[in-house]
């Protein structure tokens, strides 16, 4: 399958490949990519740049489950996690193994995401879930346990082929809500909450290709604040604001082929 249609696969089911948890303070995001082989691969990187794979580890499978990054234990290090079905299995180390937390929560057609909802310094879970009127609905626990949702948000179109995005865009210390939607233009808007809520963006960004590019969101240069980012191919370009324009941080990480997914840890 080429890249586009892969793209095209992602904008039309909602599989966001722009997972991000919260920045902390004065520790840069980095980069990671996840490689859908006979098992998943996580290939992570301990700079802002380009190079081999500093760590490398096996967790999960390929054919059932969707990769996520999330401190879930508070000691500031991102660990993996996958989601599989109804169930949210994570690790607290980078490193394979068995799930050391099991959480079922959310259902088939949801789609997971993570975040530090309530600044406590945790990455907790969350699953968005298209609603018969074309809107998305963002159910968020503010622990890593099963119950209903904590939070209950309508934000973003499914119509529109909005998918989510997630990440600190204030610098808080609390992460928020976002969607990134493909434009007419082939451009893609970056479309950002600062506060768990239904309402209008508190920030948009034109930034990015629909046509070529998967969106990411991380705190590339240490400030606390999350901002936007495009994978293209294997290029990294960055931005160190919310705002449109150049990357301002560009490096080449990944191999670029269809079975890669880019994702962002630390």
């Amino acid at each position: 399958m080429k890249r586009r249609a892969v793209i095209s696969a992602i904008f039309a089911s909602l599989f966001v490949v722009a997972l991000a948890t919260p920045a902390i303070a004065a520790t840069p995001s980095k980069p990671a990519v996840v490689r859908f082989g006979s098992h998943l691969q996580w290939l992570l990187r301990n700079s802002v740049s380009g190079g081999p794979a500093d760590i490398t580890f096996v967790y999960g499978s390929p054919t059932i489950d969707f990769p996520v990054f999330g401190d879930w234990n508070g000691d500031a290090t991102k660990t993996p996690g996958v989601s599989r079905a109804k169930q949210f299995l994570l690790r607290n180390s980078n490193t394979g193994g068995n799930a050391e937390l099991t959480i079922s929560y959310g259902g088939v057609d949801d789609f997971p995401i993570v975040g530090d909802w309530d600044g406590d310094g945790t990455d907790t879970i969350g699953v968005v879930r298209p609603r018969a009127d074309g809107r998305l609905s963002w159910l968020l626990r503010n622990s890593n346990t099963s119950g209903v949702a904590d939070v209950t948000v309508v934000y973003g179109s499914a119509q529109a082929d909005d998918f989510p995005v997630v990440g600190d865009f204030d610098g808080d210390g609390t992460d928020t809500i976002g969607v990134v939607r493909p434009r007419a233009d082939d451009r893609l808007s970056f479309l950002l909450r600062n506060s768990n809520t239904s309402g209008v963006a508190d920030v948009s960004a034109v930034y990015g290709s629909a046509v070529t590019d998967i969106p990411v969101i991380g705190d590339w240069d240490g400030d606390a604040t999350d901002t936007v980012g495009v994978v293209r191919n294997r290029q990294w370009l960055l931005r160190n604001s919310n705002t449109g324009g150049s990357a301002q941080v560009s490096f080449a990480y990944g191999s670029g082929a269809d079975n890669e997914l880019p994702l962002v840890w630390q």
